[in-house]
Parts: structure tokens; sequence; C-alpha cells
């Protein structure tokens, strides 16, 4: 499971900066020209929210996994260790590798972030990606959003340290 900048960043080239929001919404500002040093500027905020996205993220994990019947799937110390951040120039992400737990390889994260079976909450937008975590659609794991939640979060954050420094 991962999220990542390069999916809100469109381009950055001699018509100034153009960012994709989310929800398919464009911020252009053509007063922004791509220079080399333009280009290290949005790496440098780039680099410094991922790492934000993914301290408040693990903050955010809780230490169990509920589910629907009352069982406490104890998988928060995993989740947190499991973490990964990759910064590139101009492609960063931040996830969650898959582990093992109770002798089962799987994207234990991604059941905690949207809940299992009948018990899922998606944010708009991501049901194709979440989608993809489907095993039988009979699970019991209650949601419990940290991951995306931090990144919705940070996203405001990042668009104003992008307008203030460039």
């Amino acid at each position: 499971m991962l999220t990542s900048w390069n999916e809100h960043i469109s381009t950055i080239n001699d018509n100034g900066l153009t960012l994709i929001n989310q929800d398919n919404s464009i911020e252009k500002n053509s007063n922004i020209y791509a220079t080399s040093s333009t280009g290290e500027i949005l790496d440098n905020i780039l680099d410094e929210e991922v790492m934000e996205i993914e301290r408040e993220a693990k903050a955010n994990v809780d230490a169990t996994a509920e589910t629907s019947y009352g069982a406490s799937l104890p998988i928060g110390g995993m989740i947190k260790s499991n973490f990964y951040v990759e910064k590139l120039p101009m492609h960063k992400e931040v996830g969650v590798n898959p582990f093992y737990f109770e002798g089962r390889y799987r994207a234990w994260a991604a059941f905690l972030e949207f809940g299992t079976g009948t018990y899922i909450d998606i944010p708009q937008g991501l049901t194709s990606y979440a989608r993809t975590f489907i095993i039988n659609g009979r699970g019991t794991i209650l949601p419990s959003a940290f991951l995306f939640t931090a990144t919705e979060r940070q996203r405001a954050e990042t668009m104003r340290k992008i307008k203030d420094r460039i």
C-alpha cells in the first residue's frame, strides 16, 4: 500500500508549474519557471512532505486492528516497522510493505486502512486501488485509516510551501 506524490504533480516546464489535485482540479502558476533551482526547491519540499506523511501516518496507526466480532489483532507495531519511503528526484512514495501475521503474508496495512469484507470505508477516488486488496470479501477488520488521512492533511501544507518558496 502506498501513496505517491508523483500522482499529484503533472508538469514542471517552461510554461510553469501545473499541479493536479486528487479531485482532478488544476492549479497553475504561469509565473513559475522550471529552472534547475525551481526543480530542486520543489523536490526538497516534496522530500520534507513525504517524511511528514510517514511520521503522521505512523502516529495514526492503532496498536490493534479491531474486528466486527470484538477481537483485536496486534498488527499496529508490525505496520509501523514495515513502512518505507522512496525519495527519487520528482517521485516520492510512502507506503507499507506486506508482512506475515498468523502465518499469512498479506497487505495488512491496507486491511486496516480500508477495512475488509462488508466493513469497508474507502475514500473517494481510491475505490479501484482499494479493491486490489480484496481477497474473498468475507473479512471482518474494521477500517482505521492512517496513511491516506495523513496524506490528505499534508496536501494543503504542501501546496502552501510550494507557493511560498517558488
